[in-house]
Protein backbone atom coordinates (compact mmCIF):
# COMPACT_ATOMS: atom_id res chain seq x y z
CA UNK A 1 0.00 0.00 0.00
CA UNK A 2 1.29 3.45 -0.93
CA UNK A 3 2.27 5.83 1.83
CA UNK A 4 0.75 9.30 1.57
CA UNK A 5 1.98 12.50 3.18
CA UNK A 6 -0.82 14.79 4.43
CA UNK A 7 -0.43 18.44 3.52
CA UNK A 8 -2.31 21.10 5.47
CA UNK A 9 -3.80 24.19 3.86
CA UNK A 10 -1.85 26.42 6.28
CA UNK A 11 1.43 24.83 5.15
CA UNK A 12 0.41 25.16 1.50
CA UNK A 13 -0.48 28.86 1.64
CA UNK A 14 2.53 29.70 3.87
CA UNK A 15 4.83 29.13 0.88
CA UNK A 16 5.21 32.32 -1.16
CA UNK A 17 4.60 30.56 -4.48
CA UNK A 18 1.18 29.36 -3.28
CA UNK A 19 0.20 32.30 -1.04
CA UNK A 20 -2.22 33.71 -3.61
CA UNK A 21 -4.53 30.78 -2.80
CA UNK A 22 -4.84 31.90 0.84
CA UNK A 23 -7.96 33.89 -0.09
CA UNK A 24 -9.80 30.68 -0.97
CA UNK A 25 -11.90 28.72 1.50
CA UNK A 26 -9.42 26.60 3.45
CA UNK A 27 -11.81 23.62 3.73
CA UNK A 28 -12.20 23.48 -0.05
CA UNK A 29 -8.46 23.80 -0.56
CA UNK A 30 -7.90 21.00 1.96
CA UNK A 31 -10.18 18.69 -0.03
CA UNK A 32 -7.93 19.09 -3.07
CA UNK A 33 -4.73 18.75 -1.06
CA UNK A 34 -6.05 15.47 0.39
CA UNK A 35 -7.09 14.20 -3.03
CA UNK A 36 -3.72 14.90 -4.63
CA UNK A 37 -1.82 13.61 -1.58
CA UNK A 38 -3.46 10.23 -2.21
CA UNK A 39 -2.19 10.31 -5.82
CA UNK A 40 1.46 11.06 -4.99
CA UNK A 41 2.99 7.99 -3.31
CA UNK A 42 5.95 8.68 -1.07
CA UNK A 43 7.63 5.51 -2.33
CA UNK A 44 7.89 7.07 -5.80
CA UNK A 45 8.38 10.77 -5.03
CA UNK A 46 10.45 10.51 -1.84
CA UNK A 47 11.19 13.83 -0.16
CA UNK A 48 9.50 15.64 -3.06
CA UNK A 49 6.07 14.15 -2.19
CA UNK A 50 4.76 17.19 -0.32
CA UNK A 51 5.95 19.64 -3.00
CA UNK A 52 4.36 17.57 -5.79
CA UNK A 53 1.07 17.45 -3.87
CA UNK A 54 1.18 21.23 -3.55
CA UNK A 55 2.03 21.71 -7.23
CA UNK A 56 -0.87 19.54 -8.42
CA UNK A 57 -3.26 21.34 -6.06
CA UNK A 58 -2.06 24.74 -7.25
CA UNK A 59 -2.39 23.57 -10.86
CA UNK A 60 -6.03 22.65 -10.30
CA UNK A 61 -6.81 25.86 -8.38
CA UNK A 62 -5.15 27.99 -11.07
CA UNK A 63 -7.29 26.36 -13.76
CA UNK A 64 -10.43 26.99 -11.69
CA UNK A 65 -9.47 30.67 -11.34
CA UNK A 66 -8.88 30.88 -15.07
CA UNK A 67 -12.28 29.38 -15.83
CA UNK A 68 -13.98 31.68 -13.31
CA UNK A 69 -12.44 34.69 -15.07
CA UNK A 70 -13.56 33.43 -18.47
CA UNK A 71 -17.10 32.85 -17.18
CA UNK A 72 -17.23 36.35 -15.66
CA UNK A 73 -15.93 37.92 -18.87
CA UNK A 74 -18.49 36.09 -20.98
CA UNK A 75 -21.34 36.96 -18.61
CA UNK A 76 -20.41 40.65 -18.82
CA UNK A 77 -20.19 40.52 -22.61
CA UNK A 78 -23.58 38.84 -23.00
CA UNK A 79 -25.24 41.19 -20.47
CA UNK A 80 -24.04 44.20 -22.46
CA UNK A 81 -25.39 42.79 -25.72
CA UNK A 82 -22.11 41.41 -26.99
CA UNK A 83 -21.06 37.94 -27.96
CA UNK A 84 -19.09 35.45 -25.94
CA UNK A 85 -15.50 36.44 -26.57
CA UNK A 86 -13.63 33.83 -24.60
CA UNK A 87 -13.80 30.12 -25.13
CA UNK A 88 -11.95 27.73 -22.88
CA UNK A 89 -10.35 24.73 -24.43
CA UNK A 90 -11.86 21.50 -23.14
CA UNK A 91 -10.04 19.59 -20.46
CA UNK A 92 -8.94 16.14 -21.55
CA UNK A 93 -10.68 13.04 -20.25
CA UNK A 94 -7.47 11.98 -18.55
CA UNK A 95 -4.43 13.67 -17.08
CA UNK A 96 -1.89 14.15 -19.84
CA UNK A 97 1.28 16.16 -20.21
CA UNK A 98 -0.74 18.63 -22.30
CA UNK A 99 -3.22 19.12 -19.46
CA UNK A 100 -0.48 19.52 -16.86
CA UNK A 101 1.48 21.97 -19.00
CA UNK A 102 -1.43 24.46 -18.96
CA UNK A 103 -0.05 26.13 -15.81
CA UNK A 104 3.41 26.85 -14.43
CA UNK A 105 2.56 24.65 -11.44
CA UNK A 106 1.76 21.70 -13.68
CA UNK A 107 4.95 22.29 -15.67
CA UNK A 108 7.03 22.21 -12.49
CA UNK A 109 5.33 18.97 -11.44
CA UNK A 110 6.07 17.43 -14.86
CA UNK A 111 9.73 18.37 -14.59
CA UNK A 112 10.08 16.80 -11.14
CA UNK A 113 8.17 13.68 -12.20
CA UNK A 114 10.33 13.27 -15.30
CA UNK A 115 13.56 13.65 -13.32
CA UNK A 116 12.34 10.98 -10.90
CA UNK A 117 11.34 8.64 -13.75
CA UNK A 118 14.78 9.12 -15.31
CA UNK A 119 16.34 7.89 -12.08
CA UNK A 120 18.13 11.03 -11.09
CA UNK A 121 17.45 14.40 -9.62
CA UNK A 122 19.40 17.48 -8.60
CA UNK A 123 22.34 16.28 -6.58
CA UNK A 124 21.40 12.59 -6.89
CA UNK A 125 23.53 11.79 -9.93
CA UNK A 126 24.89 15.11 -11.10
CA UNK A 127 26.13 18.21 -9.40
CA UNK A 128 24.05 20.94 -11.07
CA UNK A 129 22.46 24.15 -9.81
CA UNK A 130 18.74 24.43 -9.05
CA UNK A 131 16.97 26.57 -11.68
CA UNK A 132 15.68 29.87 -10.23
CA UNK A 133 12.03 29.05 -10.94
CA UNK A 134 12.27 26.09 -8.55
CA UNK A 135 14.04 28.00 -5.82
CA UNK A 136 11.15 28.93 -3.56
Amino acid sequence: MATTIPVLTASFTAIAQFSKFSTLDSASTQVWLDLYAAMIPQEEFGDRTELCTMLLTAHYLELVWEETGIDASNTTAVASGGAIANRRSPSPNMVTNDYLSRTAYGQQFLMIRDFIKAGSFFGDAANIAVPPFLAF
